[in-house]
């Protein structure tokens, strides 16, 4: 059974519409969280400024990942994809923290 869009537009075109999705925002709130577990003593940032910082590491980590040609292939939990997207959240909360305090 074809769904409506994709008889609509056909498949090309179906395959590039999609209703926006809070996917990211959700894995960029958990690598952000995770980002900052990792580093030692408080960090003086919002909730907010994590979860965008999470989602730029989360897209990073992917196009780092995508150029190594690694794949996901069991399906299950993508461990290296959420351990590098946390390292370089870390990374970015630290640059983050620096610069915020530079300026005051």
């Amino acid at each position: 059974m074809v769904d409506p869009l994709t008889a609509a537009l056909g498949q090309k075109e179906a395959l590039t519409c999609s209703a926006p999705s809070s996917e990211p925002i959700i894995v960029g709130a958990i690598i952000g969280a995770l980002g900052r577990l990792i580093l030692p003593g408080k960090q003086n940032i919002s909730i907010l400024v994590t979860i965008v910082i999470g989602i730029v590491a989360s897209l990073v980590g992917g196009i780092i990942l995508g150029l190594t040609a690694y794949k996901n292939d069991n399906g299950g939990i993508p461990w290296i994809s959420l351990i590098v997207g946390a390292i370089l959240a870390a990374i970015g909360i630290t640059v983050y923290g620096r610069m915020s305090h530079s300026k005051a």
